[in-house]
């Protein structure tokens, strides 16, 4: 059964690796079951242990190292016959040979999927270092390996990678020595083809690394590999960690529980979370011994839920036990991704005894005990966990920088939950964001409807004397809730609310009367305000550096025009010793490009920006419809011959990276109807030749191909991101 012994890999005896024997078969409930003898390396001192696998298993092997070797041999599959135990004895020692031969390819197994199938705890083993090498010489001196690695570190890491690495031995050392990769910046999206070479470069660069970024998507399921015995992260300060599947998830969870840096500082994990990975990363942030400052926690939108992130109790419980590891904390985010913007999101309540009443999540209300938190957000509001903050006390989350969004399905009452998040925050507030994320399939019901009028709330305002920015797009003040934001916080500079259906002429001459540091502004449409505002906006442009309006049906474009021009006009304040001489406006750059910078008083030109209605804005940011299937066109002759093929989704790619006058008059070239030869392809250019053929026929790329060229990768050693 199998393949011939020509066939197999040819296995490297070199390498000590583990061992498999067929032992016999037994019959179970679901059919029949194999048993195996896997024996570790003599070295490890492992004992053997037996493994009962069925062709069900074997099936998931087969597929997975099919997909990640092209040279596997055939996989004995399971019969449609009645099974005797002289044949199933035979089948055995087939599939024994099936697995000798993967052996051969992985001594010591790294594919997850051979390791969970052969039951194989125990990490690959160390790949041997480099061999040991002398100095360079380079004009006449002797350079050792350790100033080489240092000055390749400055250099463009594929340069290092494919060129220095090839100039002789020494720099082949030097391109692999922790010192030439003090930042390693790793992105992929196609990462089982790549992953080993991460693997390598990671075990040669642990001893140095600082900083490490990896952005992972595995195209195929069970192409992860395990993580090679050795590996250490003792100086890592800075981690970031954006994985996009399964796959990556898993090969994360390895790769936190080899960071042991007390120096880590900074960490960013953007994934969907689950309790392993929670779990991998609170250890992590123990063995920092709680001095991390800056945490960065984001919820990628689910396969299996790709409307919304909804984390249940035990998900809520691992991110309370990272919030508790990290009490030095001072820039905390537990947020959604981008985009997830507009989906339902909720954090599943606990029950007793974590709180009093069934149903509340008290997440929010415990980051209040984080004495030295200065930056929050939170995007994961809901009723329940607004009711959590009624029995706290007034004005006791001293942050600097605040910012809070919610889905309004998981909020009643927007406004309320509004007044009850500003009692909470203390006076040294500077920054606050409220959003409330309308869901998709309801900004269709909910355009152009009302929201409820609010007027003064001069008892929330107070004691919000520091605020600089404030951001809200759910909450409709009228006058008098314009007028007591105004005398509360005299000092705003950045000011964008998003509704303004009962604003008048007199709530823009409250803001900027009132605001003499209002320095960006945005005003939505209203039917009561007029021509008079914007003139009210004229007088004041001095202060101003960016003017969002949506115009209303009562604004006229001429006064629009005379605001903009206003802007334009006012960014440079020209001297009064010449007052409009072109020399002037030359010098100081008023004739200058869009954004500059005027060189008399060091301020930026100012800007006016017209809104679009909201639900068209808002029709922008609907989630992307899923990519269409790439498309290549074959040029066949009379005689069915395949001329060319050529990627139409790569064919301008090609010619802004050619360099080749043939190759860029080649993608350029377009494709002709003529009367007598068909189809042509022609040229512009006299260098590129022509292809006759008779017809054009389009085909879909399969995504399983290998002719889509390498996946996207960044490598970046030491470079300001």
């Amino acid at each position: 059964m199998g393949n011939s012994p020509q066939a197999l890999p040819v296995r490297d005896n070199g390498i000590e690796g583990f061992g498999v024997a067929y032992v016999g078969h037994v019959f179970v409930e679901a059919g029949v079951a194999f048993e195996f003898m896997v024996q570790p390396p003599s070295i490890t001192g492992a004992p053997g242990q037996v493994v009962r696998r069925s062709y069900e298993d074997l099936d998931l092997l087969s597929a997975a190292m099919s997909a990640r070797y092209h040279r596997v041999p055939p996989c004995p599959r399971a019969p449609f016959f009645t099974m005797d135990n002289a044949w199933l004895g035979d089948q055995g020692r087939a599939i024994e040979a099936y697995l000798r031969s993967l052996l051969a390819l992985e001594p010591w197994p790294r594919t997850n999927a051979l390791r969970r199938f052969l039951s194989i705890a125990v990490p690959p083993g160390p790949v041997n270092g480099p061999e040991s090498v002398g100095p360079a010489l380079l004009c006449r001196q002797r350079v050792p390996v350790s100033c080489i690695a240092i000055a390749l570190s400055f250099a463009d890491p594929l340069a290092v990678m494919h060129c220095c690495a090839k100039v002789c031995k020494t720099f082949h050392a030097a391109s692999l020595d922790p010192r030439c990769w003090p930042r390693l910046h790793f992105r992929t999206h196609c990462a089982e083809k790549s992953i080993d070479s991460l693997c390598t470069l990671l075990l040669r660069a642990c001893g140095g690394l600082e900083a490490l970024t990896l952005d992972l998507i595995f195209q195929r399921e069970n192409l992860g590999v395990a993580l090679p015995a050795g590996l250490l992260l003792p100086r890592l300060r800075r981690l970031d960690l954006r994985l996009g599947d399964a796959e990556s998830t898993s090969f994360a969870c390895e790769l936190l529980g080899c960071v042991e840096s007390p120096v880590l500082r900074d960490v960013t994990l953007s994934a969907v979370f689950t309790p392993s990975l929670l779990q991998a990363l609170c250890m992590t942030l123990i063995a920092a011994e709680g001095k991390v400052t800056q945490l960065s926690l984001v919820s990628s939108p689910c396969s299996r839920r790709p409307d919304g992130a909804q984390l249940d109790a035990s998900t809520v419980l691992g991110i309370q036990e990272i919030v508790e590891a990290v009490p030095l904390v001072q820039s905390l985010a537990i947020s959604i991704d981008e985009s997830s913007r507009g989906s339902s999101r909720f954090m599943e309540g606990f029950l007793p005894p974590f709180v009093e009443i069934p149903g509340q999540q008290p997440l929010l209300a415990n980051l209040m005990a984080l004495g030295s938190l200065q930056t929050l957000q939170f995007d994961f509001l809901s009723d329940d966990v607004i009711a959590c903050l009624a029995t706290m006390d007034e004005r006791v989350f001293h942050v600097r920088s605040a910012r809070f969004s919610g889905c309004k399905r998981r909020l009643e009452d927007p406004d309320e939950a509004l007044v009850r998040l500003l009692s909470k925050m203390g006076p040294e507030l500077q920054e606050f964001s409220f959003l409330v994320d309308q869901e998709f399939g309801m900004r269709a019901f909910s355009q152009g409807l009302l929201h409820q009028r609010l007027g003064g709330l001069p008892s929330v305002w107070s004691g919000h004397e520091n605020l600089r920015s404030l951001e809200l797009n759910w909450n409709a003040f009228d006058d008098e809730g314009i007028a007591s934001i105004v005398e509360a916080c005299p000092q705003l500079e950045v000011m964008l609310l998003d509704r303004a259906e009962y604003w008048t002429d007199a709530a823009v001459m409250h803001l900027v009367e009132g605001l003499p540091t209002l320095r960006r502004l945005r005003i939505r449409s209203s039917t009561m305000l007029s021509d008079r505002a914007l003139d009210v906006l004229q007088q004041s442009t001095q202060q101003f550096r960016l003017l969002e309006i949506e115009p209303s049906y009562t604004m006229s474009t001429y006064m629009l025009d005379q605001l903009r021009s206003k802007l334009t006009r006012g960014s440079t304040n020209l001297p009064e010793i010449f007052p409009g001489s072109f020399t002037a406006m030359l010098l100081l750059g008023d004739v200058g490009p869009p954004g500059f910078e005027a060189q008399g008083q060091g301020q930026p030109c100012s800007e006016l920006k017209v809104l679009k209605p909201e639900h068209e804005e808002a029709g922008k940011r609907t989630p992307p419809p899923p990519p269409k299937p790439k498309r290549k066109f074959r040029l066949e002759d009379e005689k069915g011959h395949e001329a060319c093929t050529h990627s139409v989704s790569q064919s301008l790619a090609q010619a802004s990276s050619s360099t080749s006058t043939t190759a860029a008059a080649s993608a350029q070239a377009a494709l002709v109807e003529s009367e007598d030869e068909g189809l042509a392809w022609d040229s512009e250019s006299d260098v590129a030749p022509q292809v006759h053929v008779d017809h054009l026929v389009l085909e879909e790329n399969d995504e399983d191909s290998d002719d889509d060229g390498p996946p996207p990768l960044e490598l970046i050693p030491n470079s300001e991101e």
